[in-house]
């Protein structure tokens, strides 16, 4: 074997050495969400994945030869992930809620994205990629959209740690907020439209389960459908990104080609009914490879990244979240009282 061989068996090794270890620790954050408390919080193994991540990260930072692999996990299993998700979207579940569940969906990840993009340079100081990251997970579907437009965009690894650390804090806060304001008698809504508020305004789609259950199944199913629907706009969303200048590389426009891919699984998960053991497998392939990508970004993020513009990011996640809160209980009143 000649030294060139040696060097490339190596690069080989070291690089499914480096995947190898973010598939066992992706699999304890699966593990660990199984804990009955942990489930019933409904806390998701990819934000457990990515914490356990950050914690492993110093020790994965001295050991560079695993990062190419590492670096694989975070990119490309991501857009595999993204693809198969297309199997947790119902379509007949979405035309069931017609025109309003449609509008809610529109204003909500349209409004959000816009004013993230605008008021992130403008009022936080922060770079446009950064602003439309944040601005992307608190519009559309939290972590897994975070990843998704840092594809579009080929934004570093580092700037998706800071908009992914302002998702996992929101949405838990509304996570645990809404119910307990909802009970306390101040929301003027009965448990459908209540519903439409959890799914269209709440982060990741665990954190509306999570929600929607402690106030009611209603409020679980139409909030869960609702989410879907903004998961759905996630596909025009970065196909319109890719056409602007934050979108563009080198002159040349990034088709998210990953895109089509999850709109495909929708229409084929609608089309072909599949046998329950069968879609249980390939949700179950989707939640591995979306914590392994939430690991792996876990393990690339350095804290001192995340600090340089932590408070200034955290800061707009704020200012969309209080705007989620009060603009989206308005929406959804309009949206009762016109049904």
């Amino acid at each position: 074997m000649t030294r060139l061989q040696k060097i490339t068996t190596q690069r080989r090794i070291f690089f499914y050495s480096g995947i190898g270890q973010v598939l066992v620790i992706s699999c304890c954050a699966m593990a660990i969400a199984q804990i009955r408390w942990i489930s019933a919080a409904a806390i998701s193994p990819l934000i457990i994945g990515i914490i356990g991540g950050i914690l492993l990260g110093p020790y994965y930072h001295k050991r560079k030869r695993m990062a190419q692999g590492i670096n694989f996990s975070a990119k490309k299993l991501l857009r595999a992930g993204i693809i198969l998700y297309g199997f947790k979207v119902s379509l007949d579940g979405i035309f069931d809620l017609g025109l309003h569940g449609i509008i809610m969906a529109a204003v909500v990840v349209t409004g959000i994205f816009l004013l993230a993009s605008n008021i992130g340079p403008k009022f936080f100081g922060l770079d446009k990629e950064t602003s439309m990251l944040v601005g992307c997970g608190s519009a559309v579907c939290g972590a897994a959209a975070v990843m998704a437009m840092e594809s579009t965009l080929r934004s570093p690894s580092s700037k998706s740690s800071i908009a992914l650390g302002t998702v996992i804090v929101f949405g838990l806060l509304a996570m645990v907020l809404y119910p307990v304001v909802y009970k306390l008698g101040i929301i003027p809504l009965n448990h459908y439209w209540e519903g439409f508020y959890v799914g269209g305004t709440l982060h990741e789609v665990a954190n509306v389960v999570g929600a929607g259950s402690a106030i009611s199944p209603q409020t679980e199913e139409v909030g869960v459908i609702v989410k879907m629907i903004r998961v759905i706009l996630l596909v025009p969303l970065l196909f319109i990104v890719s056409l602007t200048p934050a979108g563009k590389k080198g002159g040349k426009i990034t088709i998210p080609w990953f895109a089509l891919g999850f709109l495909l699984c929708i229409g084929f998960n609608a089309a072909v009914p599949l046998d329950e053991t069968i879609h249980k497998y390939l949700i179950w392939i989707d939640t591995l490879l979306l914590t392994m990508a939430m690991t792996a970004l876990g393990l690339e993020m350095k804290m001192s990244k995340f600090k340089e513009a932590g408070g200034k990011a955290f800061g707009l996640a704020f200012t969309l979240f209080i705007v989620l809160l009060i603009g989206g209980l308005g929406l959804t009143w309009l949206l009762s009282h016109f049904a």
